[in-house]
C-alpha cells in the first residue's frame, strides 16, 4: 500500500465519509496486495468516481464520489439504497469497472427518465 492509499482511507475516515470499521476495512483490503490494473493504482489516481442519483418528485439527491485509486473495495461501502437505484436503472457496476479498465475517461453513464429522475456517473 502507498502512503497515498492510506491517506485517502484516513481522510475518509476523518471527514466522515467512512466509520472507523470501515476504514479498518479497506486498510486491511488494501494491505493484503492489490492486483487492478494501474489506472487504479497510479498517482494520476487522484480522480474520483462519482454516482449522482435525482428522484423524481423530491428534492432527494444521493451523491456517492469514490477515489478512484480505492474505487472497486469502496463500493462494499456504497449505501444499499444506491446499489437499489442503480440496479432499477440497469446500471451494471462491474460493466462500468471493466470501461474504466479498459481506459474510459469523463461521462459514463447519463440517464434521464420521462418522470424526471436522473443518474449520472463520470470520472473526475
Amino acid at each position: 500500500m502507498t502512503g497515498e492509499e492510506r491517506r485517502k482511507i484516513l481522510e475518509m475516515c476523518a471527514n466522515g465519509t467512512i466509520t472507523a470499521d470501515e476504514a479498518d476495512k479497506l486498510l486491511g483490503t488494501v494491505e493484503e496486495g492489490d492486483n487492478s490494473p494501474a489506472i487504479f493504482r497510479s498517482s494520476r489516481s487522484k480522480r474520483f468516481l462519482r454516482i449522482e442519483i435525482q428522484e423524481a418528485d423530491s428534492n432527494e439527491r444521493v451523491e456517492v464520489n469514490v477515489p478512484l485509486a480505492l474505487c472497486k473495495m469502496a463500493m462494499s461501502f456504497m449505501p444499499q439504497r444506491t446499489k437499489e437505484e442503480l440496479d432499477s436503472q440497469g446500471i451494471d457496476l462491474d460493466e462500468i469497472f471493466q470501461m474504466i479498465y479498459e481506459g474510459a475517461e469523463g461521462e459514463l453513464v447519463n440517464i434521464d427518465t420521462e418522470d424526471g429522475e436522473s443518474v449520472r456517473i463520470y470520472l473526475d
